[in-house]
């Protein structure tokens, strides 16, 4: 069965396999895959999966489908290690060992509608769709916070405990000042 795996750095290295079939990959939660960054289109694009041929067709994306670097216009075939790219996240295509890579005159969409036709019903192990990947945002202070030891918990000690600002303590201040008070 195909993986895909995606290569951009926000998502790591996560995967997923495409089972036969026509899956739809996107932002939108409505795609088997779901592809959660800015500069994917909510329906980007669709794969036909049928075995080992993959053929990918893009849905009129803002910013693009790409094989190994070349805009896809309409659809075209893809095949093992091929490098994809939706908006600008990157992925690469992995076909098992188990799959023979020869041409054929049906294309995966003839041979999926076939069958179809001929099943009576999904072959176990298919993957659960949808499949949610969700970019992971930079922060400005990852970067300090993740070399920094993490702060000690705060308790409060006979050195800390104290009335705060007692000629204000209103009803809801009385709460705090009370937990907060020298025990005696």
């Amino acid at each position: 069965m195909p993986h895909l795996m995606l290569n951009s750095p926000e998502f790591g290295e996560q995967s997923c396999e495409l089972a036969d079939g026509v899956i739809s990959l996107g932002r939108s939660r409505q795609n088997q895959i779901v592809l959660i960054h800015e500069t994917v289109s909510a329906r980007h694009c669709e794969f036909l999966v049928n075995g080992s041929d993959v053929i990918l067709r893009d849905l009129g994306s803002r910013n693009g489908t790409f094989i190994d670097g070349v805009r896809l216009k309409v659809q075209s075939g893809v095949r093992h290690g091929q490098r994809l790219r939706f908006g600008k996240v990157e992925a690469q295509l992995q076909l098992n060992a188990a799959f023979p890579f020869e041409d054929t005159d049906i294309t995966a969409y003839h041979a999926h509608r076939r069958a179809l036709r001929n099943a009576s019903s999904p072959a176990p192990g298919h993957p659960q769709y949808p499949v949610v990947f969700t970019a992971r945002t930079p922060n400005a202070t990852d970067a300090l916070t993740s070399s920094l030891p993490a702060p000690p918990a705060f308790e409060p000690t006979a050195d800390t405990a104290r009335i705060v600002r007692p000629g204000l303590a209103t009803r809801g201040w009385r709460r705090v000042v009370t937990l907060f008070r020298k025990p005696r």
